[in-house]
């Protein structure tokens, strides 16, 4: 599998929440074998990033890639990725996605499905938050799990009740 990443920079400037926001465009391919377009996905994402507050700096972004893989058979792709252009590490404000994948029907004919979404910050403050935000309300009680959600395998639950035993001991 080649991953292939293009990041550009339009040099386009507009203020956002009042900052400097700068226009991003980042085009991601994936290609499975290079004579195969049945698999391939193609992602570009339109956005508008602002820097991290200064405070933000004592966090350096992470390098490398992460990649969820599914093994066919027994057998994994080995990933090769190229990145063009310098890595978007800002806040993202406004992002406009289009994805694309291609799939063969049973026929074998090569269909294109697109689907587009679009994220938009609403509002933005660096202001610290109000701590009864973090209080659950008074009637708040936990449950076990959620109505209709199928019940824990009997090991799992288990071994979590033994946890909470053991953290129950040192606390």
């Amino acid at each position: 599998m080649h991953v292939r990443t293009e990041t550009i920079d339009t040099a386009e400037r507009k203020e956002m929440f009042g900052y400097t926001a700068r226009r991003v465009i980042i085009r991601t391919s994936y290609r499975y074998t290079p004579d195969d377009e049945s698999r391939s996905q193609d992602t570009e994402t339109d956005g508008w990033y602002i820097d991290h507050p200064a405070w933000f700096a004592v966090h350096p972004p992470l390098r490398g890639h992460a990649i969820l893989q599914v093994a066919v058979n027994g057998k994994t792709d080995t990933p090769v990725f190229t990145d063009i252009g310098p890595r978007e590490t800002g806040f993202l404000l406004l992002a406009t996605r289009i994805h694309r994948s291609n799939l063969k029907d049973e026929e074998g004919n090569i269909r294109t499905y697109t689907s587009e979404d679009r994220d938009e910050v609403i509002e933005f403050s660096e202001e610290p938050l109000a701590t009864d935000l973090f209080i659950p309300p008074r009637e708040f009680r936990r449950v076990p799990r959620l109505p209709g959600e199928a019940s824990l395998p009997f090991g799992l639950r288990m071994r979590l009740a033994l946890q909470r035993y053991w953290r129950s001991l040192f606390q």
